[in-house]
């Protein structure tokens, strides 16, 4: 399986103009903090998923002063290699294998990469957009034709909302969104109710990983369609059927708040320890935990699902709270891994399997490879 070779950054972060190559396997991004560890993590991040880990304005990764950033990678496989290449300013410009492409569906998931950083802990004690915002990241590189689905639905969405915001809305035109909305969610909700039927059982596993045997993580996932909850044996005619009578439900309540309340919009899932919400009764130490272990279980679901991909985990400033058993459980977890980004301040904290790792020292911008594996280019 391939790994990530090289990547060129202009003008992204507090990087001008950067060119260094990694190793396959373990790497160690090591530097005092605010140099740009977490910066490369991230370009690394927005290659596989063009967005970025820690804000969603892609102004702000551009470098003070300047109107576009530009960023290359270039992905080892056994016998050939793969090239990608974003330029972001005022437009956007995706080019795959040397050529164009037009839709972000067909440039993203070339390597399935999963981030873990302090703002995990959002997806169990934050909002439900935050949730939705990983789910929709996460089934956009898992299932090919998610993203271009999501993109009709929320076309659709936005055009049935703003004739609910008209003083004298039509109602007719309002319903004829209906079976549009209905077409698109109900195959959004196929995609949904496959990866979270996965994800359960890798959730479950890391849970007892990290907080002991018989943990119990469990997800209480939320679909806002309908009061129906719907069964596996349920086909597509019975879920539209169900998305259909929850729009007429919600009808009086849509023209009353100028909104649909009803659809993968409104989708949400919560993360549950002994059958309690962590997001109410866990502590600061718990939730953290479970963040990390949500992650850990998707990571396992893109390690069996990437056939062709590499899958790349990316860790920065999450294992500071973690006991030592826990501490090497994770590290652990993280050599199933086509290749590790290890963001660090100090090689002394790094458990001694990382010993022989390639090392990546940043400062103010610049990147030195380490003894290990030779020179990269400032």
């Amino acid at each position: 399986m391939g790994y990530i070779e090289d990547i060129a950054l202009v003008d992204f972060r507090n990087y001008r103009d950067l060119h260094t190559s990694f190793a396959p396997g373990v790497n160690i991004v090591v530097g005092p903090n605010g140099q740009g560890k977490t910066s490369l993590l991230e370009a690394i991040y927005f290659a596989s998923v063009l967005r970025s880990f820690r804000c969603r304005r892609l102004r702000n990764l551009v470098h003070w002063g300047q109107r576009r950033f530009l960023l290359r990678a270039r992905i080892r496989e056994v016998t050939t290699t793969r090239s990608l290449e974003v330029e972001s300013g005022d437009t956007r410009r995706l080019i795959l294998n040397g050529s164009r492409v037009a839709k972000a569906s067909d440039f993203i998931g070339q390597v399935f990469c999963i981030a873990f950083v302090p703002e995990d802990i959002g997806l169990v004690k934050g909002s439900a957009s935050n949730r939705r915002r990983y789910l929709d990241s996460t089934l956009s590189r898992l299932y090919p034709p998610y993203l271009l689905l999501l993109q009709d639905y929320q076309k659709a969405l936005r055009s049935r909302n703003a004739l609910l915001r008209r003083d004298a809305p039509d109602r007719a035109a309002v319903a004829a969104y209906d079976a549009v909305l209905t077409a698109a969610g109900v195959k959004l909700l196929a995609l949904r109710r496959r990866f979270f039927h996965t994800l359960t059982d890798r959730l479950a596993v890391a849970g007892d990983l990290l907080f002991g045997d018989n943990a119990a993580v469990t997800l209480n996932v939320e679909y806002a369609f309908t009061s129906e909850t719907g069964t596996d044996s349920w086909s597509s005619a019975d879920w539209a059927a169900a998305y259909l009578s929850g729009f007429r439900d919600s009808a009086d309540r849509d023209y009353r708040y100028r909104m649909t309340h009803v659809g993968p919009h409104r989708d949400d899932f919560q993360l549950l320890l002994r059958d309690r919400l962590l997001q109410l009764y866990g502590s600061e130490g718990q939730c953290r935990l479970a963040a990390l272990a949500l992650k850990m279980a998707t990571g396992e679901v893109f390690l069996e699902a990437g056939k062709k991909q590499p899958v790349v985990f990316l860790v920065d400033d999450v294992t500071g709270e973690l006991d030592p058993e826990r501490r090497r459980v994770f590290f652990a977890s993280l050599t199933r891994a086509n290749q590790v980004f290890f963001a660090a301040t100090d090689l002394t904290a790094l458990p001694a399997e990382m010993a022989a790792a390639a090392t990546h020292f940043i400062d103010n911008g610049t990147v030195r490879r380490g003894a290990s594996g030779g020179e990269s280019n400032e």
